[in-house]
């Protein structure tokens, strides 16, 4: 992929909701892409070998790898971007979620924080800033009452 040096990137973390369950059933993904997650030839994904290609649902596949995964918000949210911020050039997603997690998991020095800290590392080698960080948990966090009680 050409080398985009002023990529606003985009870190997409979290869990389920995040990484995309949109259209799966009985985990089968039923393929059916909204309009609004249409791919884009200016916003391009971080692949799970860490190179940029365009960025096409399901954006969290090869990442949330025990799952099958659908449709979700990222690639809608980067649409919504493009659409009325022209100026903000490319949009380099950094998919990261990983579906059934709890926020307790993402904790400094666990595996799930290595993974993001890795991959935003490397999203930056090729140029660009972090502009944002988009963070969707779910309902991992609610099942033992110890961790729902956490939350404010």
């Amino acid at each position: 992929m050409t080398r985009f040096l002023d990529k606003s990137i985009i870190l997409l973390a979290g869990q389920s909701n995040m990484a995309g369950r949109g259209g799966v059933i009985n985990n089968i993904w039923d393929q059916v892409i909204p309009p609004l997650s249409n791919p884009n030839p200016t916003i391009l994904r971080l692949d799970p070998k860490l190179h940029w290609h365009e960025a096409k649902e399901p954006l969290h596949k090869g990442i949330d790898i025990n799952h099958t995964c659908g449709i979700g918000p990222g690639l809608a949210f980067a649409n919504s971007i493009a659409n009325r911020v022209p100026s903000v050039g490319v949009v380099g997603l950094v998919p990261c979620a990983e579906g059934g997690t709890n926020i307790s998991q993402w904790g400094k020095g666990g595996r799930l924080y290595g993974q993001l800290v890795k991959r935003a590392t490397t999203s930056l080698r090729d140029g660009g800033s972090i502009q944002a960080l988009v963070w969707y948990q779910g309902e991992s966090d609610t099942v033992i009452k110890v961790d729902a009680q956490r939350w404010p």
